[in-house]
């Protein structure tokens, strides 16, 4: 038997020099997988709670509604409070990730694996904030949602931007996290102009630098090198006593 096998390895490496092909080396390749095999595990390890967040959103795009959990404002942003980081948030979910693992999902998973191995609850609720900016993202538009949502067009082909801002705590001049009510959150009719909990144009009646408190509801997201609520899902007058 290994007679056979010997000469059917002369006969294809003959062959493979008939068309040009170098016959390959007979055990070379073998430290190449081998350091491969140990590149690949490495970088499954580093990034192994990067990939189970992103396959568990892609696998479980129908979850169920979330309860939102009461947060302390400066418990997102971590000890670096005022300051922007990953580092020290219960929010961090990877070397460069934190909080849901796609911004724009209508379905995002209620809970998170951080990097300490805790289960740590998106959705959130923080009280006592003011809205010091806001605007209408003519920057970041579409006209269909995005991959995670399933790609269809929008509605009537119609067009959504984000609307943006920044909240801070009240009594505060620093250490904002950045609010988006989402495109894709627009385009499913659960954010927008006239809908009570999470109207996107009446809110700019209350936009102050300190003067008016408010309460928002949202996913925490780490988009890049800032905490999000992305996307905000409501808001109301912290003086007022129940949610719409």
């Amino acid at each position: 038997m290994p007679r056979a096998t010997s000469r059917h390895t002369s006969y294809t490496n003959q062959r493979l020099e008939a068309l040009g092909v170098s016959s390959p080396p007979r055990s070379g390749w073998r430290p190449v997988a081998a350091v491969l095999v140990v590149i690949a595990l490495v970088l499954i390890g580093f990034y192994w709670t990067d990939l189970v967040s992103f396959v568990i959103a892609i696998m479980n795009p129908q979850e169920g509604p979330c309860t939102p959990v009461m947060e302390v404002f400066t418990d997102i942003l971590g000890p670096p409070y005022p300051a922007q980081s990953l580092n020290g948030s219960r929010y961090r979910t990877g070397p460069s990730t934190g909080g849901i693992p796609h911004k724009r999902a209508l379905s995002p998973p209620c809970f998170v694996r951080n990097t300490n191995g805790e289960a740590v609850p998106t959705l959130v609720a923080v009280h006592g904030v003011y809205l010091r900016t806001y605007s209408l993202a003519l920057y970041d538009c579409s006209d269909h949602f995005k991959y995670v949502n399933g790609g269809a067009p929008y509605p009537n082909n119609q067009v959504f931007c984000d609307n943006v801002g920044d909240i801070l705590l009240m009594g505060t001049t620093t250490g904002q996290i950045h609010i988006e009510f989402d495109q894709d959150w627009q385009a499913k009719g659960l954010c927008g102009p006239a809908i009570r909990s999470c109207d996107t144009v009446k809110i700019l009646d209350y936009r102050s630098n300190g003067t008016v408190s408010l309460d928002f509801r949202g996913y925490v997201y780490w988009d890049d090198d800032h905490w999000e609520l992305h996307p905000a899902t409501a808001w109301k007058l912290s003086s007022d006593p129940l949610w719409p």
